[in-house]
């Protein structure tokens, strides 16, 4: 499930981890060379990839148990750059097989990188 934020980071973090601080766990990133960094240590945009990563794994243990529902996200890739933006696009049109997925945004350039990272019959891009 952690492969998400693999996928996200385009494979510049392999996953997380957890740690111990005394008696306390505290969630980690992997970089792909082992490194293991805090929150606080990864710049806003790894921070919401990794957030992001732990939510798309629930979603995924969720309709392995149950009914899929539609997922919708809204504005999630503010603080991705485009390379990363198309990666996660690539795991949401993963997700999209199994369940409706949309994305809302108001930035026109990501509908795009969308189109570029997926060039699947699925994706439809619709302007209101």
């Amino acid at each position: 499930m952690i492969r998400h934020y693999a996928a996200i980071t385009d494979e510049k973090f392999s996953g997380v981890a957890i740690d111990f601080d005394e008696d306390q766990q505290i969630l980690k990133a992997v970089r792909d060379g082992g490194e293991r960094l805090t929150m606080e240590e990864l710049s806003t945009g790894r921070r919401d990839q990794l957030f992001l990563a732990l939510r798309l794994a629930a979603i995924q243990v969720h309709i392995e148990k149950a009914k899929p529902l539609p997922i919708i996200v809204d504005d999630i890739l503010i603080q991705f750059d485009d390379a990363a933006a198309a990666a996660t696009f690539k795991v949401l049109a993963g997700l999209s097989l199994r369940m409706q997925v949309i994305f809302l945004t108001h930035h026109e350039h990501l509908l795009r990188v969308a189109e570029a990272a997926i060039s699947h019959p699925s994706y439809k891009a619709h302007s209101l």
